[in-house]
């Protein structure tokens, strides 16, 4: 899919409420999403054994779900979010997030790099995998609702980072701290 806004999606049932994508490869390039509500992910909910490339997208005013951007679920072989931007969007957890396993095919399952996840009434990036790869993202101006969780990044094992800026978040820029989620 390439080039395609999409607006005012609404559900309260289904993993994604714009695009639920359950297939093995999908490349979306582009793309707009803002206005959706509702559902595990209010952008891009990934809920199947696949790939998922994701370029020069925009999620804006989104809201709901545990994810208002993208939904990482079910066993995902690889995801690459590149030059993508998540600004002034609402969510349970964050504007990214990783809520189950991944298959840990190739030596990182997802990749986010070129980004800028900011001004977000959520966390900016949520995982609890090791196998991430995040590279020349900002991550600044978020503020998490969830009690424990920091404004910018939350982890539970750390990742290979590079190249990041992680400030202006808040409650905090990262926890636990940003040296439990670095390689």
């Amino acid at each position: 899919v390439r080039e395609l806004t999409l607006q005012h999606g609404f559900s309260d049932s289904v993993v994604a409420a714009a695009i639920e994508v359950n297939a093995d490869d999908i490349h979306l390039e582009d793309l707009i999403f803002q206005y959706n509500i509702g559902g595990f992910g209010t952008g891009v909910g990934m809920v199947a054994h696949g790939n998922l490339t994701l370029y020069n997208s925009t999620f804006q005013f989104q809201s709901g779900g545990g994810a208002s951007g993208v939904y990482l679920a079910q066993g995902i072989h690889g995801v690459v979010i590149d030059g993508c931007t998540f600004d002034q969007n609402s969510a349970d957890f964050a504007a990214i997030l990783q809520a189950a396993y991944h298959d840990n095919i190739g030596e990182y399952s997802v990749i986010v790099r070129n980004s800028t996840i900011t001004n977000n009434s959520s966390s900016g990036v949520v995982t609890s995998k090791g196998d991430w790869r995040m590279e020349n993202t900002t991550i600044s101006g978020n503020v998490s609702i969830r009690s424990g969780y920091a404004g910018g990044l939350h982890c539970t094992q750390a990742f290979y980072m590079q190249g990041n800026t992680i400030s202006g978040n808040s409650p905090s820029d990262v926890s636990p701290s940003l040296a439990d989620c670095t390689k």
